[in-house]
């Protein structure tokens, strides 16, 4: 009894002194971390409890600490730009969320990190719609941006920057503080230049969807001549980009006119590295749908690179009149296998173009790029060549297990590869229905078991690899006669969701206002900006009153003027 007795003393003293020594080592910041609140019923003058919530989300990104939570209501509408300069931890992240949903909170953008990085913030779930600039702008240190849908952005939909400071009149760029950054599930429709522009070190951009980005936005005036519409823009090194969805950007003669369009683009920028040359970077089992064309120059690309090396691509499944092109020159060390490259043969979208004097449509294009391993490929469908290789990329390359078909069973203009080991020239690989886009393997296909080894141990499905006798060729293990819904198939074309703010139709000569862009009136500051423009040449949409998109200013551009004057939106 005695002995019970004092065991049950000692054993009180020691979970007394281990809940003290717990308080004691809780960190000031897990111990006063708290949840806010924002809702279109609140007021900043509150004190942002669930009760008492602010009216801005700007106030909460003024207010938090390392820890704490905002969480923000349905139905807010900010009618500005949220800045936050506030940092979290990593074991205390300061995380921004929103609902989600179709009425989910709406801004004009986000800026993470405006002067100098942050670092350790999440924001999740807004809606953003229309900004002025970039949809989100990160400079940042383990920052995660996911599940947000951005739209109509005049310059961008997220952007990694790097901090730039101007040191005794040079601009010094810190290309290391973004890193480790999070781009994950975010919907990107309709934004102008890109969806996504990544630099920095070792990000990670996964599941994103971009679709229908455009190259002049009407709200982007003058809209510069070396404007594009890409998916994803690439600098820096260590980063990895799986399982993205490029799809649907179109030449529509309007807002998309003579844009090289490309799912992956990457530059060096000069002479200052704005853009840093890309570098150690992998691309696996992402999805590019662009098969549209609009002329020899302005066309559709899976990847355009310049100054690249080092990078490894691996089971994409891609659509577009090229697959990879290295025109823009310098690139060394990259890896290409298992992929599934599909070309363009629609002769109405091609507009009849001569095959090798008009156009060039091909898998790879290599230029003054040595040292590129090309293994497990399919190539299907490409007119002109399916491996284009220059005398300087020829001397070192590796290529084997490569499978080349085209449809109507005609020769290549250029034979571009001479055939290798295990290569399959002219031979159907039997894709499950090419017509709906499926690029599975069907059992009695040539790719299986074709392959070689080349390090890859899964498929665009995440299917171990092999799966019988060898590895398949293309970005799909076969895996029996019961295969699974394949992620390679695109959903019937993703609908517009609905916005709260709608997008605004540009009423016809609204080109400038008292601040300098549209105003959504056509008024004297149309009419003053017209005649001072008048007669000026450039690219279509170049010059601000261009309002036809001919590339000159003249008396149908006045007609525009005239016809709308003291239209409104």
């Amino acid at each position: 009894m005695f002995c019970l007795k004092h065991i049950k003393e000692y054993l009180i003293r020691f979970l007394r002194l281990g809940v003290l020594v717990c308080i004691f080592f809780i960190s000031p910041t897990e111990a006063l971390s708290s949840d806010y609140f924002v809702s279109k019923t609140g007021s900043d003058s509150n004190n942002g409890s669930q009760s008492s919530p602010w009216a801005t989300v700007q106030k909460a990104a003024n207010t938090v600490i390392a820890g704490d939570t905002v969480n923000v209501a349905d139905g807010i509408q900010e009618t500005t730009r949220v800045t936050i300069n506030k940092s979290g931890t990593e074991q205390a992240p300061i995380i921004f969320k929103a609902s989600g949903g179709s009425n989910a909170a709406t801004t004009k953008g986000f800026t993470l990190g405006s002067n100098f990085p942050i670092s350790y913030v999440t924001l999740r779930d807004f809606r953003i719609i229309n900004a002025i600039g970039k949809g989100i702008e990160v400079m940042c240190k383990g920052c995660v941006i996911e599940n947000n849908y951005i739209e109509f952005s005049s310059d961008g939909g997220i952007l990694i920057k790097s901090l730039a400071t101007n040191v005794n009149g040079t601009v010094i760029v810190d290309n290391t503080s973004s890193s480790q950054i999070i781009i994950k599930n975010n919907r990107l429709y309709r934004n102008a230049q890109f969806g996504i522009d990544v630099r920095g070190r070792n990000n990670l951009i996964e599941g994103n969807e971009v679709w229908d980005t455009i190259q002049h936005h009407p709200n982007r005036v003058p809209s510069p001549n070396w404007a594009d519409a890409d998916g994803i823009h690439f600098h820096g090194s260590g980063h990895v980009f799986k399982n993205n969805y490029i799809h649907d950007i179109k030449f529509d003669g309007k807002y998309v006119i003579n844009s090289h369009t490309d799912c992956f683009q990457t530059f060096q920028s000069s002479p200052l590295p704005y853009q840093e040359a890309a570098s150690n970077i992998i691309f696996d089992g992402n999805r590019c749908f662009i098969p549209d064309y609009n002329s020899g120059i302005a066309a559709t690309n899976a990847f355009m690179l310049a100054k690249a090396s080092n990078l490894i691509i691996k089971n994409n499944v891609i659509h577009a009149y090229g697959g990879i092109n290295t025109g823009g020159g310098e690139n060394s060390n990259l890896i290409i296998t298992n992929n599934t490259w599909i070309g363009l043969t629609n002769q109405t979208v091609l507009k009849n173009c001569q095959v090798g004097i008009e156009c060039w449509p091909s898998g790879i294009n290599l230029k003054n790029t040595p040292n590129v391993t090309i293994k497990n490929n399919i190539f299907y469908d490409h007119l002109y060549a399916p491996v284009i290789v220059d005398a300087t990329s020829n001397n070192s390359l590796v290529h084997s297990n490569n499978l080349m078909y085209r449809t109507d069973g005609k020769n290549w203009n250029a034979d571009g590869l001479i055939s290798s080991t295990g290569e399959l020239w002219k031979i159907n690989p039997k894709f499950i229905n090419p017509s709906s886009v499926d690029y599975r393997l069907q059992n009695s296909s040539p790719a299986i078991d074709s392959g070689t080894n080349t390090g890859v141990s899964t498929d665009k499905d995440g299917i171990t690899r092999p799966q019988g006798q060898g590895y398949d060729i293309g970005a799909y293990e076969y895996i029996g006669e019961t295969q699974p819904t394949s992620t390679s198939i695109p959903p019937t074309p993703t609908p517009i969701p609905p916005t709260l703010s709608p997008i605004p139709t540009p009423i016809p000569g609204d080109i400038t206002g008292p601040t300098g862009f549209s105003d959504n009136k056509v008024d004297m500051y149309d009419y003053n900006q017209l005649v001072s423009d008048f007669g000026k040449r450039g690219n279509p949409g170049f010059i601000k009153s261009d309002i036809v998109l001919n590339g000159r200013v003249n008396i149908f551009d006045f007609n525009v003027i005239i016809t709308n004057f003291g239209k409104t939106q």
